[in-house]
């Protein structure tokens, strides 16, 4: 969607969300704070570093920011890092910057802080840093005993983004033009350079090439470089988000040749020293919109109890380490799903294909397994390589309409087996204290063309309880497989809600007509949620319940 509009002289151009801009800046700043390194014009630098053409132009660019942003000067024509003045009591942290809307921030130290905690950092000293802005920053004890250290940023250590996008605002008279961009909030407004290659009008969306950063009290200067439609054109939203976070498009040729040089079945060889499950009735349980299948499922039940398969496909098998696939994987870090289009973490040859677990084809698997008794206590459990043979490809819909008994299907006996087996599994929890708030999801409906034609509700019902569950019992199982043998697992872990914000949630559940005498026992709580399910009330207070928790981390 880019404006096709060419200027007389176009520069190279440069993809700085790409791994090259990481390369070429580490190189700069390495060079620069090296105990050998003397000020040096910027044309002796470009020599000393002996860069290859386009590394050089982007040098250039990367130069240019270290000056709008302060992180270097020139004196006398020649570069130098800016060492901050500082007070030395105040220790210096680094860490990645988060904004708030209302201007403030908080600085999510790095792992080699010795900071335990967030840096609270003032709207009047941010500085020119915006959000997710890697900064240098000075940390001062709280003047309140219960809040947390207060810091301030020093220097911009690393740009998140070199391009914004943004909404034309106002246009004040042919030389100035005024816009609102999301990261900044509505207190900073940018000055945008007029294009005559680039008309706009307020309202339009536009990205916009960053030249001066700014602070709080300096707007940031930009320029145009693409224009993407009106804000009254809906469809346009998703290449915005696309552009204004660096979200990587096309896969490069040689990612592409990569994952096509795979085939498109799996091999004899693939199958070697795997187990084979292809015998036993597995299928995958999905949303309707769902285009790649990633888990299947299968349930085996005797008299002494449940034997549960979670397959997950094997996609490391294909994804070498340190191939231009798990380069570009490690870059994209996960698939960004939108209303009604998907931007992959792998090519569609693996997430369509090799990885995906449709229905008549044999694909390749770790699979979790997991033994039960007749009470869904966990007896023992395997963890195998393995390759299946998926029966059917059930939407969340569908297999709720064989449990309802209103869709016949040869797999209804075993999904009423799962869904035994989930509800035992589902009170096990709710004995430990686990409470189920059970939200609907509202889906957007679009047009091929991307415009929303309408919603639909869709109930949190038990074909996705049995899913989950079942997929928390396979993690359990994988993470105290690891911790046994004394391996390093990263556990997400929920602190308890702070106590003034459950008295809150208790007093409007009060004022709602559900009575709660205290709102930290959690059985008086997980009787409220019990006889809210039927109320009107229901989405209220679990949504209210949901903000007073704190952030797992």
């Amino acid at each position: 969607m880019k404006n096709k509009n060419k200027k007389s002289k176009q520069e190279p151009k440069i993809d700085t969300c790409d791994a090259l801009r990481d390369s070429v800046e580490s190189k700069l700043r390495s060079f620069l704070s090296s105990s050998s390194y003397s000020p040096m014009s910027q044309s002796q630098l470009m020599k000393e570093l002996e860069l290859p053409k386009e590394e050089e132009t982007l040098a250039k660019k990367i130069i240019t920011e270290f000056l709008l942003s302060g992180t270097i000067e020139a004196k006398k024509k020649k570069l130098s890092l800016i060492k901050p003045k500082i007070e030395q009591k105040q220790p210096l942290h680094s860490g990645t910057l988060r904004m708030h809307p209302r201007g403030f921030g908080f600085v999510v130290p790095d792992a080699t802080s010795l900071l335990k905690e967030d840096v609270f950092i003032p709207k009047n000293l941010v500085g020119s840093a915006v959000d997710g802005d890697i900064v240098e920053i000075a940390v001062y004890p709280s003047k309140k005993k219960d809040k947390g250290p207060e810091g301030k940023v020093l220097t911009v250590l690393k740009r998140s983004r070199s391009h914004l996008a943004g909404i034309v605002l106002q246009i004040v008279d042919e030389g100035t033009i005024l816009g609102f961009i999301p990261l900044f909030g509505i207190q900073r407004l940018a000055h945008i350079i007029p294009s005559a290659e680039i008309p706009v009008r307020v309202g339009d969306r536009v990205i916009l090439k960053v030249l001066e950063w700014g602070n709080q009290s300096k707007p940031p200067v930009c320029e145009i470089s693409s224009l993407l439609g009106h804000i009254s054109n809906p469809s346009i939203d998703i290449p915005a988000a696309l552009e204004e976070f660096c979200i990587r498009g096309p896969f490069p040729d040689e990612v592409i040749n990569e994952a096509k040089n795979l085939g498109m079945e799996v091999s004899d060889e693939d199958k070697k020293g795997r187990l084979d499950l292809t015998k036993i009735e597995t299928f995958t349980i999905d949303p309707e919109t769902a285009k790649d299948f990633d888990d299947a499922l299968s349930l085996l039940r005797d008299e002494n109890g449940f034997t549960l398969y979670v397959h997950i496909a094997d996609v490391a098998h294909y994804v070498k380490q340190s191939s231009a696939l798990d380069k570009e994987a490690l870059l994209r870090g996960n698939s960004t799903y939108f209303p009604g289009k998907c931007v992959p973490m792998l090519p569609e040859e693996l997430s369509n294909h090799l990885c995906s677990l449709k229905p008549d084809v044999i694909r390749l698997c770790i699979t979790v397994i997991v033994y039960f008794d007749n009470q869904g206590t966990v007896t023992n459990h395997q963890i195998k390589r393995s390759y299946i043979h998926s029966k059917r490809r059930f939407t969340y819909e569908e297999a709720k309409a064989v449990l309802d008994g209103k869709l016949e299907s040869p797999h209804s006996k075993t999904l009423h087996n799962m869904k035994d087996l989930c509800l035992l599994l589902k009170k096990k929890r709710y004995d430990r204290g686990s409470i189920d708030f059970a939200l609907p999801e509202v889906v957007l409906e679009l047009d091929k063309e991307g415009m929303p034609t309408g919603f639909k509700i869709v109930e949190y019902d038990i074909s996705h309880q049995l899913v989950e569950e079942f997929m928390l019992k396979a993690n359990e199982v994988v993470a105290k497989s690891l911790a046994d043998q004394g391996k390093p697992v990263v556990f997400r872990i929920h602190e308890e809600p702070a106590p003034e914000s459950l008295e809150d949630f208790g007093t409007l559940a009060r004022a709602l007509g559900f009575p709660l005498s205290d709102s930290h026992d959690i059985k008086q709580l997980q009787k409220l949620f019990e006889e809210a399910k039927e109320s009107e009330f229901a989405g209220q207070l679990s949504v209210a319940f949901i903000r007073s928790m704190k952030l797992a981390y």
